[in-house]
């Protein structure tokens, strides 16, 4: 705005300038010099070819003064198009600047920087025109500038006010984040708090859990159906892993580690080698695995003579079942050894 001003000065001394020298009256001092040195031949013809010259120089001296006025009127225009192009331009990046740390204003924003484009765009038409009008115009635009500067103040009141609110808010958020992490710790408390009461209760059904997983083999010399009975009864009580071995048709099991091992004894044919099979395949694990001799049959006594009997007893760690109800006593005392 600062050179603008200055351009504008400079053209109107410029054109007072101009004005002084078209005012002045032409010299007659060539129409002497012409007078002088011709010979005398009368005042009328030489009045008469002194003013010829004269109206020819003042032509010549008028189109000179007409062009380069118009050259400078244009350079003049030029200029100041070009300072208004620049404010123009530097007006928009603060506008843009501004748009983007208010978005929330943003339709408010772009409607103010159109009616500047607007203003702007006809400033430099009435430029062109006309220097005065121009410079109305500017003294529009100044004022258009400060009501978009009391806008933006409005608008940062406005956001201001907003940042107070969002602050009150996180602050309440805050509030609520605290009392919410109480109460979790409270929950966390009252849990410990149970889990030191009940604490033995835990620990009984830890160890029912481990227990319950335990691998179990079931020995039997025949496929009887009275031991699926009782098998289906320990998987109802969650003992889910148990296998059968079926001395009639399999020499080993699958599989060698067990914890818990019980034989139905039936004292058939060959039952001396049976057990004694059966107690090898017991003394090759890494481990003792308790024995339950299951010796129950509905249709006649069972009983084991002295010759095996003894290889039990060598065995060591074994228990005799002759009833189911026997039976179901044993392994629960056992399984928890």
């Amino acid at each position: 705005m600062r050179n603008l001003l200055i351009v504008s000065k400079k053209l109107t001394v410029f054109l007072l300038l101009v004005g002084l020298l078209i005012a002045l009256p032409v010299q007659p001092s060539i129409a002497l010099d012409f007078e002088q040195s011709q010979p005398s031949k009368g005042v009328s013809e030489s009045i008469t070819v002194s003013s010829e010259g004269f109206d020819n120089l003042n032509n010549l001296i008028r189109k000179e003064i007409d062009s380069y006025l118009k050259n400078k009127i244009e350079l003049e225009t030029a200029e100041i198009e070009k300072e208004l192009s620049y404010q123009y331009q530097e007006r928009s990046d603060w506008k843009e600047y501004s748009r983007q740390h208010f978005l929330i204003i943003k339709h408010i924003f772009d409607e103010t920087r159109n009616s500047l484009t607007t203003i702007i765009q006809y400033s430099v038409i009435g430029v062109s025109i006309v220097f005065a009008v121009a410079a109305w115009l500017i003294r529009g635009e100044l004022n258009n500038f400060r009501q978009v500067e009391e806008l933006f103040r409005k608008i940062t009141e406005d956001v201001n006010e907003k940042n107070k609110e969002l602050l009150v808010l996180k602050e309440k958020s805050q509030s609520l984040k605290d009392e919410f992490a109480q109460e979790i710790q409270g929950i966390h408390d009252f849990k410990e708090s149970l889990r030191q009461q009940y604490s033995e209760v835990y620990e009984f059904l830890e160890v029912e859990k481990s227990i319950k997983k335990r691998a179990i083999i079931w020995i039997f010399e025949r496929d009887a159906q009275k031991d699926y009975g009782i098998i289906d009864d320990l998987k109802r009580d969650g003992f889910s892993n148990i296998d059968k071995w079926c001395l009639d048709t399999v020499e080993l099991p699958l599989k060698q580690d067990y914890d818990f091992a019980i034989y139905s004894y039936m004292n058939f044919g060959g039952s001396k080698e049976k057990l004694k099979n059966v107690l090898s395949f017991m003394n090759s694990s890494q481990k003792e695995i308790p024995l339950i001799i299951f010796i129950y049959n509905e249709e006649r006594k069972v009983t084991i003579p002295d010759e095996e009997m003894s290889m039990l007893q060598k065995y060591g760690r074994f228990s005799i079942a002759t009833t189911p109800s026997r039976f179901k006593a044993e392994f629960k005392t056992l399984i928890r050894e």
